[in-house]
């Protein structure tokens, strides 16, 4: 199965709040160009910095409708992912990611 989601650092969430866009939700709505153009570019320094630190290798991709790259977990085959592993992810991500 594929999890598709947006990485957002502290800052593009206070913007987003900022602007009445929920952070905190599964749907996905559509960003302003200017806010999808600055997750883009978070996107990939931050796959770059997890792939140097040798942490993991996480692909990107555009969803319908969006502008900015999503990361996309792939779980292939008859494997499964607890809350614990994907809060580790993404506490990994943070760790690197939060001041992006």
């Amino acid at each position: 199965f594929n999890i598709n989601f947006f990485y957002l650092p502290p800052r593009i969430k206070r913007e987003l709040q900022a602007r009445g866009i929920p952070t905190n939700q599964s749907r996905c709505h559509i960003l302003p160009n200017d806010i999808s153009k600055d997750i883009a570019k978070v996107s990939v320094e931050l796959k770059l910095r997890l792939h140097e630190a040798g942490e993991m290798i996480i692909p990107f991709q555009p969803l319908n409708d969006q502008k900015a790259d999503c990361f996309r977990l792939v779980l292939a085959g008859d494997k499964t992912l607890n809350q614990d592993e994907f809060r580790e992810i993404l506490s990994t991500m943070d760790r690197y990611g939060k001041f992006l």
